[in-house]
C-alpha cells in the first residue's frame, strides 16, 4: 500500500508498505507491484497490491488466483509516464534527494 509516514529525520514522505509483510519496500527493485486477472480481465477493478519479491508467494498462496506482476521499478516508471510527470535530471534529482 501507498501511504505517508515519518521518516528519520522527523519529515513526513510518501512510501510503499508491502501488503504480505507490512514492512517498508525500501528497494524497488526487491518488489513486484501485482493484480489479479482472470481469462483476461482484470478483477478488483485493477487494484495493485505491493509486496517483496520474497514475499509474492504468500500473497499467492492467500489467494489463489490468476496475479499478474510488474517489477516495481517497470509498474514505477510507466506510473510516471501515464501521468505526465516530467522531471528533469539535474532537478529531479535534487528534488527527491531532498524528500528521501
Amino acid at each position: 500500500m501507498i501511504q505517508f509516514m515519518k521518516i528519520e529525520n522527523g519529515r513526513t514522505a510518501p512510501i510503499i508498505r508491502c501488503d504480505v509483510c507490512s514492512k517498508r519496500i525500501e528497494d524497488a527493485g526487491l518488489a513486484l507491484a501485482m493484480w489479479k486477472t482472470k481469462e483476461g480481465k482484470l478483477l478488483e477493478d485493477g487494484k495493485v497490491h505491493f509486496c517483496h519479491k520474497a514475499c509474492h508467494e504468500k500473497l499467492d498462496e492467500a489467494d489463489p488466483v490468476v496475479w499478474s506482476s510488474s517489477e516495481l521499478t517497470d509498474y514505477l516508471r510507466r506510473l510516471v509516464h501515464n501521468t505526465k510527470v516530467r522531471i528533469a535530471e539535474d532537478v529531479g534529482a535534487k528534488l527527491l534527494d531532498e524528500l528521501v
